[in-house]
């Protein structure tokens, strides 16, 4: 889960995030980013109990507007594929 507080986040998460490239495919908006040790490091769900996955969810919270992302990930060649679940709403 990565959280943001008042528009700033933990370095690493910062940094992973910045690493994603989002674009909209087939009116799916979905990231790529490299499997790098970083995204293992940010990504609480790419070990469950000592095992690396292929693939997993990830929640990202935004303090400031109380709001949700929750995203889908696997990996695929050395990349991470991000796809958008659901957003909620700001409050």
């Amino acid at each position: 889960m990565g959280t943001f507080y008042d528009g700033q986040t933990d370095s690493l998460q910062s940094e992973f995030h910045n690493s994603i490239e989002w674009s909209v495919q087939h009116n799916r908006i979905i990231g790529i980013c490299d499997d790098t040790p970083l995204f293992r490091q940010v990504v609480p769900s790419t070990m469950i109990d000592g095992k690396p996955q292929d693939a997993g969810r990830y929640e990202m919270h935004s303090t400031i507007t109380n709001q949700t992302t929750k995203l889908s990930w696997y990996c695929h060649l050395g990349e991470i594929h991000f796809q958008i679940i659901s957003v909620s709403e700001a409050s």
